[in-house]
């Protein structure tokens, strides 16, 4: 298992570097994606500050006025992750359209990974939803009521370890191109194949992200350099990764 782990990295790395101009069209699609989705984040994370604050702080005493708080909660929520929903089902088609094509003979268009990130999509948002909104709540209720009602440690890492298994499907969901159900089923059954394969995904980044952080102490600009040419190739250099890991436990 781990020789064809090595293998498969070494496989990737020829795939990508062989393929540079298809490196550099996904690369500028996951730059897009990540520039649209931390803007639409940062723009709706102080929309809903406040209106969510109040809401949070008047709960208690239902006699006390909500003003507008409930309204714009819900209109915000919907808007934040319509958008979130529109620019990764458009934009992420056109990335994980070429890691399928650069690793199989078999050529596949932007239309069927679109229509297939729109419908598997819906499931994912709704999934991204609830846990933000999980994390969200509980985070407010005890900074701003100082009530504890879940301890702050397990909110943070019962809400990191969530959305990486939601990754983890989403990863598998555009891998396979399956329904929900058939993702959901085959993530689970192939966990602990796949599980060397992700771990070697999670310390690529880890290495790059502390690369990261000393180069911004040398000088800020540097970060965002550093994000064009070791982040965003990294990314698809996991996708091409973990489609061969999974074609090999298939």
């Amino acid at each position: 298992m781990y020789k064809t782990d090595l293998t498969n990295l070494t496989r990737s790395a020829k795939i990508i570097f062989a393929k540079p101009i298809e490196l550099i069209y996904a690369t500028i699609t996951d730059i897009l994606t990540l520039f649209f989705s931390l803007f639409v984040l940062s723009f709706f994370g102080r929309i809903i500050e406040n209106p969510l604050t109040e809401f949070l702080v008047n709960l208690p005493n239902p006699e006390k006025p909500q003003s507008n708080a409930v309204l714009i909660l819900v209109i915000a929520f919907l808007v934040l992750y319509l958008l979130l929903y529109l620019i990764i089902s458009l934009l992420q088609p056109i990335s994980w359209k070429i890691a399928h094509n650069i690793v199989s003979s078999k050529k596949e268009t932007y239309k069927r990974f679109a229509i297939y990130f729109l419908k598997i999509n819906i499931y994912l948002i709704i999934l991204l939803a609830i846990i933000n909104l999980y994390q969200d709540i509980f985070y407010t209720i005890n900074t701003i009521t100082g009530i504890v009602v879940i301890n702050k440690a397990f909110l943070y890492y019962s809400y990191i370890t969530l959305l990486l298994l939601l990754l983890y499907l989403a990863f598998i969901s555009y891998s396979k191109l399956l329904p929900i159900k058939a993702s959901i089923i085959f993530a689970a059954k192939h966990f602990l194949k796949l599980l060397p394969s992700l771990l070697l995904i999670a310390l690529t980044f880890i290495i790059i992200n502390y690369i990261m952080v000393f180069a911004a102490k040398l000088h800020p600009g540097l970060t965002i350099i550093l994000g064009i040419l070791l982040f965003a190739p990294a990314i698809t250099f996991a996708r091409v990764y973990l489609l061969l890991a999974v074609k090999d436990v298939s």
